[in-house]
This record gives C-alpha cells, structure tokens and sequence, in this order.
C-alpha cells in the first residue's frame, strides 16, 4: 500500500515476500535510488541449506514525508515514524522514531530532524 506523492529512485526493490509480508508506505516518501525495502527473509540457522530454510516474514511500515537515502535497506518488520531520514547505505534493523535521523550498519539514530513552518 502506497500514500501520496511516492518518489522512487532508479532500481529501488520492494519486496514484500511469498507469503504474508506487506509493505505500507505513508505519502511523500522518497526513496534514492537502489533502496530496497523488504518484509521476508530467509532463516540461516535451521539445520538446512540456506535456500531450503523457511522464510521470516513481518510487515514494513514507513511514515509519511520519510526520506531513505540511496542504497538503504529497510528490513522485515521495521517501522520507520513519520518525517525520518534514513542515509545512504543504511541498514534499518529496528524502528526508527519519528523526526529522527539514522545512519550506519546497522542503522541508529543520529540526529534530530527539525522543520521550519510553512510560510
């Protein structure tokens, strides 16, 4: 499920899984290029070859006016609040709160996003 104003970036992936895993996406969210958000991954540790293992899957959530710089990766059951940032190349594990900035592998919160008023 996508908001309003969705702007996607050149080979941006979403995934959603074979099975239950959705993916819901606020308005205005801007995805740089090769963003991939996914609600599915394969389990590593079952006693199988990877590509016989079960999958996890868990619903993504994304705020509205929440930017994902190029590169990032959203993974399964992550909710990212309403005006968040995420950079380049970051790897979102957990939830990120709204207004928040986050960065790194795995991503954290590094900063406060602050909004001037409309004038």
């Amino acid at each position: 499920m996508a908001g309003q104003g969705l702007h996607v970036g050149a080979e941006a992936i979403l995934w959603a899984g074979p099975g239950s895993g959705r993916i819901h996406l606020g308005d205005n969210v801007l995805m740089g290029p090769g963003v991939l958000i996914t609600a599915a991954n394969y389990r590593f540790n079952d006693g199988h070859p990877v590509t016989e293992q079960a999958m996890d899957e868990a619903d993504v959530s994304i705020g509205n006016d929440v930017w994902l710089g190029a590169k990032a990766m959203v993974m399964p059951g992550v909710t990212i609040g309403d005006g968040a940032i995420i950079a380049a190349g970051a790897v979102v594990t957990r939830d990120i709160p709204p207004m928040a900035i986050a960065a790194g592998v795995p991503a954290k919160v590094t900063g406060q996003r602050e909004v001037t008023p409309a004038l």
